[in-house]
């Protein structure tokens, strides 16, 4: 048995004797050796929900359920997936999981019971107002939902508040126990590679429950994995890398990484329809916050030379929609 299998065993032993943290730890050191075993990420990611970790938790599912795993780990990932948007509070998000789950095994009564109390707790109730003019006659008045009020009502409020005060936004900062509770959890990985180019992470600087932890790490794969992890970005699907960074900006290091790893699948012919994926993903990282300034810290030449395979082996709208996207 392998060192990741042993490694496995133990974790699975900490997680049956209710020691989560430890069974994470362990599936930590497990996932170092054996970077792309999806069923790792699905238990360390069962050992997040059991401590309330939903970030983690997410960032698991996503990548185990990107390294393609066998039709029952599938399952159990879209099912722990579900739960850790249901923690996050997104809950449409956790239905297409749920359902994605049902679809490959419609009678999972576990994942059809989440999926009803989502639906449930969704469903918006009708109110009515009984106005009775006779005792025994009551006449039902249905209250209809509006986008906004009625121009009357807006301008009162207006004329009452002309210049209303957004509430301060409250912003929390990285504590030193959070720090730490990332290099027990994740390890401190530093990129080999030694360019100018390059923006090394901090611990200050990632936030504790950030999903992009895992994918700047990939930056520092040996050279031998590199051509795992250029593939594994570039077949990420669109919507995943959605729930990866919502509103927020694609960390400087993984763009660059994104980069490399775009060249790479371009020259190798290694991912299928790889020109329509990476400009598909571009595109959306393009109207992420400050793509522009994190771009312009990237090496310039792999900016150039994406942009001339996609024009030497693609077709002209693809290239064209990458000379936009870097012209803005």
């Amino acid at each position: 048995m392998t060192n990741a299998g042993l490694l496995k065993q133990e974790g699975n032993k900490a997680f049956a004797d209710k020691n989560y943290v430890k069974a994470a730890v362990i599936y930590r050191d497990a996932i170092k050796e054996d970077t792309f075993n999806p069923i790792l990420y699905s238990n360390r990611a069962q050992c997040f929900l059991k401590t309330h970790q939903y970030e983690r938790a997410l960032k698991d599912t996503i990548t185990g359920i990107n390294l393609k795993p066998e039709k029952k780990s599938l399952i159990k990932l879209y099912y722990r997936k579900g739960l850790a948007l249901v923690g996050l509070g997104k809950k449409k998000f956790a239905i297409e999981s749920f359902e994605a789950a049902l679809k490959l095994d419609p009678k999972n009564d576990a994942v059809q019971k989440e999926l009803d109390q989502l639906k449930a707790e969704l469903q918006p109730p009708k109110p009515s107002i009984k106005h009775t003019t006779d005792k025994n006659k009551p006449i039902d008045i249905p209250i209809e939902e509006c986008d906004k009020l009625p121009e009357e009502f807006a301008q009162l409020l207006k004329d009452k508040d002309p210049q209303p005060q957004s509430p301060t936004p409250i912003v929390k900062p990285v504590s030193d126990r959070a720090n730490k509770e990332i290099e027990e959890l994740f390890g401190n990985k530093k990129s080999k590679t030694d360019t100018k180019y390059t923006i090394q992470p901090t611990p200050e600087s990632i936030d504790s429950n950030s999903p992009m932890r895992f994918l700047t790490s990939l930056a520092s794969l040996p050279d031998a994995e590199k051509s795992k992890g250029y593939q594994y970005v570039i077949n990420i699907s669109l919507d995943d890398y959605k729930t990866v960074f919502e509103s927020n900006a694609v960390d400087p290091e993984f763009l660059q990484f994104y980069l490399d790893a775009a060249s790479y699948v371009a020259i190798n012919d290694s991912v299928p329809n790889w020109d329509s994926q990476i400009v598909t993903h571009l595109q959306y990282f393009s109207k992420l916050p400050r793509f522009k300034v994190n771009y312009l810290l990237c090496n310039p030449e792999s900016i150039q030379s994406i942009i001339n395979l996609v024009k030497e082996k693609s077709t002209n709208e693809y290239h064209d929609e990458l000379q936009s996207i870097f012209s803005k």
